[in-house]
């Protein structure tokens, strides 16, 4: 009996949790370069299974959440004919760094700005970072003169001002998701690859509504199934151990 209330309980926790995970999805359905995340789940027995041992008689326990993983496939991408727009077309990442500290992020956003000081900056602010440093481009150049190449090149007619830092993961998966748009490598080694810059595009995000959507319609169906059968065991608990009422 007491399993099927922790069968139950735990049902509803691990749908309550793909729900706020989901609602987080879409929310950020129009960040460009957002990667969805994606909930992992396990028996509630495998999860205690070292440390405690269930009742014989009992299968299974209900579910635990295992942890949160972040889906790194590539979003479809959008023509904006911005010059600073820039896509990945492949695996990579854009590599910036925050103005005050330095610290190094990663991410897929390349919907970039051009400070007051002219150096490349996210929405954010972060500084976009070339393989020699920040990429900074000189007053008397056009926003509408500037180029980037396929290779990451940001020129100017013949004159180039720097190439963007691009590196690749061998598993992406390890990246520690920071904000909505990007990661930390915390100390994994990082390739340049062979990832392709689009000019002028941005990646949008890997949110599919239409598939978030059916998830949370199932995840309240799990939830309400779970909750009823709390409810049902529940009254025979108390019938059981209450038989004048």
């Amino acid at each position: 009996m007491l399993a099927g209330l922790y069968s139950a309980a735990t049902g509803m926790n691990t749908a309550a949790e793909q729900h706020e995970i989901i609602a987080r999805n879409l929310a950020h359905a129009g960040v460009p370069g957002y990667r969805r995340q994606v909930m992992v789940s396990e028996t509630f027995e495998a999860a205690l299974g070292a440390a405690i041992s269930p009742p014989s008689g009992h299968e299974a326990w209900g579910a635990a959440k295992e942890g949160i993983v972040t889906d790194f496939a590539q979003g479809p991408i959008h023509r904006t004919e911005r010059p600073l727009d820039v896509a990945i077309d492949g695996p990579g990442f854009f590599t910036i760094a925050t103005a005050d500290t330095g610290d190094v992020f990663y991410t897929r956003n390349g919907a970039f700005q051009r400070s007051e000081s002219g150096e490349l900056v996210t929405a954010e602010g972060h500084l976009v970072q070339g393989q020699g440093g920040p990429i900074t481009i000189p007053p008397n150049v056009a926003t509408n003169q500037i180029f980037i190449g396929a290779d990451g090149g940001v020129r100017s007619d013949t004159v180039e001002f720097g190439k963007l830092q691009i590196v690749e993961f061998e598993d992406p998966s390890l990246l520690r998701p920071v904000g909505s748009t990007m990661f930390v490598a915390d100390g994994l080694e990082s390739s340049e690859g062979a990832s392709r810059v689009l000019q002028g595009s941005r990646e949008l995000s890997n949110v599919s509504a239409v598939e978030e959507l059916v998830a949370m319609i199932a995840g309240m169906r799990h939830y309400e199934s779970s909750q009823r059968a709390l409810r049902s065991i529940s009254e025979a608990v108390e019938q059981n151990t209450n038989p004048q009422s």
